[in-house]
């Protein structure tokens, strides 16, 4: 029966390596076979199924490759986080002790110039003897240099800031525009 049907396939001008299973040798089987085509459904079935499984293999790989890289960029941003919060609390640190600083000076001239004030006031009050205005003169001149060191030592303390602040990233402008 098999040589029947081969020789049909052949008789027809057909070679049986050129057919397609559904049509060559493979389909006048499944014709003959009734489980033939059943069993074709359940390969193709099988097939689907292990590509499926491949697919889902790939996707659980990509999944555990993004984890690590989701990790190791999370490990680096907490690493910079750390770094500039540390930096952030230092320069606060320097700024508010420079301002603490800054604040005494500037309570420390006022009460000098109060006093230099007061001086003047009394120096040129009637009733005043020439060597107590000498006195008060000198004294004005006192107070006057201290003036000058009080802003020249809060001048200092400025610059310093400023060299602190400009050792730290200009802000991004970016973020400024938001």
């Amino acid at each position: 029966m098999l040589k029947t049907a081969l020789m049909s396939v052949e008789t027809m001008g057909l070679s049986s390596a050129y057919l397609p299973i559904s049509q060559g040798l493979g389909g006048l089987l499944a014709n003959f076979n009734p489980l033939g085509s059943l069993s074709e459904a359940y390969s193709r079935t099988l097939a689907y199924r292990l590509e499926t499984k491949r697919l889902d293999a790939e996707l659980a790989q990509m999944r555990h490759q993004a984890d690590l890289a989701h990790d190791r960029i999370d490990k680096t941003f907490r690493e910079h986080m750390g770094k500039l919060l540390e930096k952030r609390a230092v320069i606060d640190c320097y700024v508010d002790t420079l301002q603490k600083e800054l604040g005494e000076r500037r309570i420390e001239r006022l009460e000098l110039l109060s006093m230099a004030r007061d001086a003047t006031a009394h120096m040129l009050s009637p009733g005043i003897s020439l060597e107590e205005r000498q006195l008060c003169r000198e004294f004005v001149t006192v107070l006057t240099a201290q003036l000058s060191a009080l802003g020249n030592q809060g001048n200092q303390n400025l610059k310093g800031l400023l060299d602190i602040l400009s050792q730290a990233p200009a802000p991004n402008q970016a973020l400024l525009t938001r």
